[in-house]
């Protein structure tokens, strides 16, 4: 239905399958099959949120689910009904209004509804930089993070849109990857597209006795390498459960976040208290390794 869209965007962007598998966490076969209008509801939504996406022909509220439930009730139809006409059992309809499930089942019900869609880009605003690098911290996740760290010495990696309060600033210009941080406390939301680097740079300062504390809000890429090397040995990471809204977006973001923290106290407990989720502590990876 729409896959083709999609890959023509992509294209224009000029970014490769692999290269945006990678930016938004799935695999590049799950992004290679939206493109031909297979996979699941939750990679689709994942992709066009990253794009800067929406369907059209749809109702204007968030998520492909609530969208499908809402052309339901408009028509007041019952999901028995619409099980009976589509073919598809009543669980898997019920978890499509959850926005889980198998795009060929979603599609089945905008078949059923006589639903046009197409591709456009977002009408509102949901992200400051689109899908490709800088995701900047929301004010109301800044209040949380405020009430742990009231002051912030350093932010390394700002940008004219960040809503981050901190003494020092690095521009993209300054170049935050070749400064020392000497800082007591620092503030790390990095560009996406140097993840590793970023927590490289972040690791190095710490050990080297350049910052205190050092509070980074990244991805949750659990599979990457220097999540295993340079951030579970030496950080307290705070898996945040529910995913975040970044700017002034409305919408959430299509991956999870953690916030990691490299400091000899153990303030991740103090983040946990404002931040619901779950901790990994680093003396518990090392009680694993022994």
């Amino acid at each position: 239905m729409i896959g083709h869209k999609i890959r023509q965007h992509r294209t224009e962007l000029s970014i490769s399958q692999a290269a945006l598998a990678a930016e938004f966490s799935i695999t590049v076969e799950a992004l290679r099959n939206i493109e031909k209008d297979i996979g699941t509801i939750q990679t689709l939504q994942t992709v066009l949120s990253g794009l800067e996406l929406e369907l059209t022909g749809l109702p204007l509220i968030e998520g492909l689910g609530e969208q499908l439930k809402s052309i339901r009730q408009s028509r007041k139809h019952s999901q028995r009904h619409v099980c009976e006409m589509t073919g598809l059992t009543q669980p898997t309809l019920i978890n499509l209004e959850k926005g889980r499930g198998r795009l060929s089942s979603f599609y089945a019900v905008l078949t059923f509804y006589k639903t046009s869609l197409s591709v456009r880009k977002q009408r509102r605003l949901h992200y400051k930089q689109g899908a490709t690098n800088s995701w900047n911290t929301s004010k109301d996740f800044l209040e949380k993070i405020y009430a742990v760290i009231p002051v912030f010495d350093l932010d390394p990696a700002t940008n004219a849109d960040s809503y981050v309060v901190a003494e020092t600033h690095f521009y993209e210009e300054h170049d935050g990857l070749k400064q020392p941080r000497n800082a007591k406390n620092v503030y790390l939301n990095p560009p996406y597209s140097t993840l590793g680097t970023w927590v490289a740079k972040a690791h190095e300062e710490f050990y080297n006795g350049n910052a205190e504390t050092i509070v980074a809000l990244l991805p949750c890429r659990t599979n990457t390498e220097y999540f295993h090397t340079l951030i579970t040995p030496s950080a307290d990471v705070l898996f945040i459960q529910k995913r975040l809204r970044f700017g002034e977006a409305r919408q959430q973001a299509p991956f999870a976040s953690m916030l990691v923290v490299w400091s000899r106290t153990n303030i991740i407990d103090e983040f946990a208290k404002v931040i619901t989720g779950t901790i990994l502590r680093k003396h518990e990876i090392a009680a694993v390794a022994e």
